[in-house]
C-alpha cells in the first residue's frame, strides 16, 4: 500500500473514531445540561478556539512547511517557545475579559479552566509529524483527546450543577494527547532541544499566516459569541447543535488539509505546473464528493436533528440547512489555502482573510441580531463563500487554474439524485441513503461526469 494511502487510511480511521466519541459526549451532554447549560459548554469551547489559534499565532503552519520542504527538526525548540510566550499572553488576555464580563461563579470557573487548556496545546506536536507525513501518532493523539474527554464527562457529569466537570474532561483530554506526542518525538528524536529562547523573528514571519488561521479555525466559534451577546444561551444550543452536525462532516476538510497541505508544498517544489494540475484534479474530486452531501443535508436536516439530539432541537433544523453549506465551500476553500501557502503568498493570504474577517464579523452579527440563529449560519456561509471567490480569483493570477469542466454535469446528477430522495421521501432512510447515492453515481457515468477510467485512476495511485 502507498504512503499516501497508509495516511489517508490513518487519518479518516481515527478521525471516524474520534467523531464518534465526541459525537457520543456531545448528545449525552446536550440530553444533560439542557439548552442552556450546552450553550455555555459551547460558549467554553469557542473561547478554547479563539485561544488556541491566537496563541498558536500561525506557526503550526510555518512549521509544517518548514518541515515538508527542509526537512530540518530543529525548528521544533523554537516554535514551542514561542508558543509557550504567547499562550501566556493570549491566557492572561482572557482571564481579565473573563473577570470583567462574567459574574463570579461557576460560569466563570468554566470559562477559565477551559482556556487553561491552551497551555498543554503548546506541545501538541501534530503539525510535526503533519510535515513528515507520519500521520498515524496524529490520528492516535486524537483519538485519545477525545477518548479521555468523553470517558470524564460522561463518568462525571450527571447533572447540570456538574457542569464544571466538563471543562476539567477537555484540559485532561488535551493534556493526553500532547504527552502521547512529545513521547513519540522525544523517542525518535532525543537529540532535539525543546526548550530555546522565543525567536522573535519567527513570530513576526508567522503573522501573516495567523490572521488567516485564526478566521479558519473560529467559523465555527464567532456565532456562539454572538449569539450569547444579542439573543440567549438557549439559541447558542440551538445553533451548537446544528453546527457539531457539519463539524462531524468536516472530517473530510480535516483529513484533505492534513494531507493535501504537505503534498502540495512539496508539488511545488517540482514545478508550478504540478501543482496547478493537483489543485484543478482536487477541485473535481471534491465537487463530485461534497456536493451531494451538502444537497441530502438540506432534505434530511429534521430527521438528523431530532435523530440524534431530540424533539426538543427541532428549531435547529434551518439553521443545519444552512450550515451544511459551509462544509461544501470549505472543503474547496481548503485546496486554494494550501495552494497560495505552497507558493508562499502568505501575505496575500493574510490580506484575503483579514477581509473575510471583517465582512465575516459584520454579517454574522447583523444576522444574529435580525434573524438569530438562523441569521448567523447565513453570515458564516455567505462570508465562507466570498472569501473562497477571492482565494481562487488570486491563485489564478499565479498558476493556470480553470473550474472543472464537469461541473455543469455534476450539477445535472445531483438534481436528479435529489429528485429521487423527495420522491422517495417516506422511505427509512437507512434505505434511502445509499439508494441516493447509487442513483448519483449512476447518473454521473451516464452525464460522463465521472468515466470509470477516472476510478480506476484513482485506484491505481492508492494502491
Amino acid at each position: 500500500m502507498k504512503h499516501v494511502t497508509i495516511n489517508l487510511v490513518s487519518l479518516f480511521s481515527a478521525d471516524i473514531l474520534r467523531r464518534v466519541l465526541g459525537f457520543v459526549s456531545v448528545v449525552y451532554l446536550a440530553r444533560v445540561l439542557g439548552a442552556s447549560g450546552f450553550g455555555w459548554i459551547s460558549l467554553g469551547f469557542a473561547v478554547l478556539a479563539y485561544g488556541t489559534v491566537l496563541s498558536a499565532a500561525g506557526l503550526p503552519t510555518f512549521g509544517i512547511r518548514h518541515i515538508a520542504q527542509k526537512g530540518s527538526d530543529d525548528i521544533v525548540g523554537v516554535i514551542i517557545s514561542d508558543r509557550l510566550l504567547s499562550a501566556f499572553i493570549v491566557f492572561s488576555l482572557i482571564a481579565v475579559c473573563t473577570f470583567l464580563w462574567i459574574p463570579a461563579g461557576t460560569e466563570r470557573l468554566l470559562i477559565l479552566i477551559f482556556a487553561f487548556s491552551i497551555f498543554p496545546q503548546t506541545f501538541f506536536l501534530d503539525w510535526y509529524f503533519q510535515g513528515k507525513e507520519t500521520m498515524k501518532i496524529i490520528g492516535a493523539a486524537r483519538v485519545c483527546s477525545s477518548a479521555v474527554y468523553t470517558a470524564l464527562a460522561v463518568v462525571f457529569v450527571h447533572a447540570p450543577e456538574q457542569i464544571i466537570w466538563v471543562a476539567c474532561a477537555a484540559v485532561a483530554g488535551d493534556t493526553a494527547a500532547s504527552l502521547l506526542l512529545i513521547r513519540k518525538f522525544r523517542k525518535e528524536h532525543p537529540e532535539v532541544r525543546l526548550f530555546v529562547s522565543p525567536s522573535f523573528g519567527l513570530l513576526k514571519q508567522s503573522i501573516p499566516l495567523s490572521v488567516g488561521v485564526v478566521i479558519a479555525a473560529l467559523v465555527m466559534s464567532y456565532p456562539p459569541f454572538v449569539l450569547g451577546i444579542f439573543q440567549s444561551t438557549t439559541e447558542v444550543g440551538i445553533y451548537s447543535a446544528a453546527s457539531r452536525l457539519v463539524l462531524f462532516l468536516l472530517i473530510g476538510d480535516r483529513l484533505l488539509s492534513s494531507v493535501f497541505l504537505p503534498a502540495s508544498m512539496r508539488r511545488q517544489e517540482e514545478s508550478p505546473q504540478k501543482l496547478a494540475s493537483m489543485i484543478s484534479i482536487a477541485a473535481h474530486w471534491i465537487l463530485i464528493a461534497a456536493l451531494p452531501v451538502a444537497v441530502g443535508g438540506i432534505l434530511f436536516a429534521e430527521r438528523f436533528i431530532v435523530l440524534v439530539f431530540g424533539q426538543a432541537y427541532i428549531d435547529a433544523t434551518g439553521v443545519l440547512k444552512i450550515l451544511v453549506w459551509y462544509f461544501f465551500l470549505t472543503m474547496l476553500h481548503t485546496i486554494f489555502t494550501s495552494g497560495l501557502l505552497a507558493v508562499h503568498q502568505e501575505k496575500a493570504y493574510g490580506k484575503i482573510m483579514a477581509a473575510t474577517a471583517v465582512l465575516y464579523a459584520v454579517l454574522v452579527a447583523l444576522g444574529t441580531v435580525f434573524f438569530g440563529a438562523l441569521g448567523a449560519a447565513f453570515g458564516v456561509v455567505l462570508s465562507e463563500g466570498i472569501s473562497l471567490l477571492m482565494m481562487w480569483h488570486t491563485l489564478r493570477k499565479i498558476l493556470p487554474l480553470f473550474p472543472p469542466l464537469a461541473t455543469p454535469r455534476i450539477l445535472g446528477a445531483a438534481c436528479v439524485m435529489e429528485l429521487f430522495l423527495i420522491i422517495g421521501g417516506d422511505m427509512n432512510i437507512l434505505f434511502l441513503i445509499p439508494a441516493g447515492a447509487a442513483v448519483y453515481i449512476c447518473f454521473l457515468l451516464v452525464f460522463k461526469a465521472l468515466r470509470l477510467q477516472d476510478i480506476k485512476t484513482i485506484l491505481a495511485k492508492l494502491a
